[in-house]
């Protein structure tokens, strides 16, 4: 095998390794220098009804009388013993809040990703082969446009507008409170909104980066030969601009899952979703440590492949990147 090709993979899983040991250690921290008091959260704000004592026992139990490093040790030797700890916030252990979740929270972003690349490519693709034409101008300005607008924002703009004006679709949850049973109609219906958040909050850097490898494409040599003898658009564009296109486009959305993955924590909490990314936030809210933790973890380990995997498209795509 290539030994230069297994270093560098070694190379990227160690700082992927790293990036995550970084982030668990800084949620800790974080969660110490935190104003909000577990133990008030814990009681609800009832302090005066419990003794000096109690307290003590409480802040013990949800081991915040611990230092950081302790917490992170503790917290560390249990994950990798599958032991994930328990959920004050929840009331049950860890690993049974993340599979109640973790099947909408890949319905949702596993959607969005799809539709963000495909309506993003194909409207970057359309820009950059109709250069200069009014179709260009006007999706570069809904590009900019979207790319300027916080995501929560424009998951309130539809909610008011096709749920509380409308009444076309549903305000909240993933599923209908008088439903009994699991039907397809219902969670599609419950995603449509978040979904469309998440895609319009996405696509404007896929437009404008699948646009500026098109033109740069299209002024190419071996395009410009093409055009000489007449080959038609739509067979240029088919074996010339997508071929050379698309995997640059994956890459990049591969790249940003970082984003997508903090746009949807905070659109699952607008619309009260019940995914990972709407226990994240409550978690930190309440100063959940044990769910706080394990979700920063999964998350960093989400990013860190998502980001190996576009380092190894653009590895076997482009490997003159990489050669000294």
């Amino acid at each position: 095998m290539d030994m230069p090709l297994i270093r560098a993979a070694f190379i990227t899983i160690g700082r992927n390794l790293m990036l995550v040991a970084i982030t668990s250690c800084v949620a800790i921290l974080l969660i110490s220098v935190s104003p909000i008091n577990p133990v008030n959260e814990f009681l609800g704000g009832n302090l005066l009804s419990v003794s000096a004592e109690q307290k003590a026992l409480i802040a013990q139990h949800l081991g915040i009388s611990q230092t950081p490093i302790e917490q992170w040790m503790q917290i560390t030797q249990q994950f990798f013993k599958g032991n994930l700890g328990q959920s004050n916030y929840y009331q049950q252990p860890v690993i049974d809040v993340i599979k109640e979740r973790a099947g909408d929270s890949a319905k949702l972003l596993l959607s969005s990703w799809l539709l963000t690349l495909l309506i993003g490519y194909s409207l970057g693709l359309l820009a950059g082969v109709k250069q200069n034409t009014l179709w260009d101008k006007s999706l570069q300005n809904l590009a900019w446009l979207l790319s300027c607008l916080p995501g929560f924002w424009l998951g309130i703009l539809l909610m008011a507008l096709f749920s509380l004006q409308l009444r076309w679709l549903p305000i909240s949850g993933a599923t209908s409170l008088h439903e009994t049973s699991f039907t397809w109609y219902s969670s599609i219906s419950h995603l449509v909104l978040p979904v469309t958040t998440l895609v319009l909050s996405g696509i404007g850097p896929l437009i404008l980066h699948t646009r500026e490898k098109v033109i740069e494409l299209m002024s190419s040599e071996h395009v410009l030969y093409a055009r000489i003898h007449q080959l038609p658009l739509s067979t240029l564009v088919r074996k010339y601009i997508v071929v050379g296109t698309v995997m640059p486009a994956v890459m990049i959305h591969f790249a940003a899952i970082a984003e997508i993955m903090s746009c949807s924590a905070l659109v699952e909490t607008v619309f009260n979703y019940p995914g990972l990314g709407n226990a994240l936030v409550n978690s930190a809210r309440h100063q959940d440590g044990a769910l706080l933790i394990c979700l920063t973890i999964f998350s960093a380990l989400s990013i860190a492949i998502a980001n190996m995997l576009a380092n190894s498209i653009q590895r076997f795509t482009q490997p003159s990147t990489f050669q000294s």
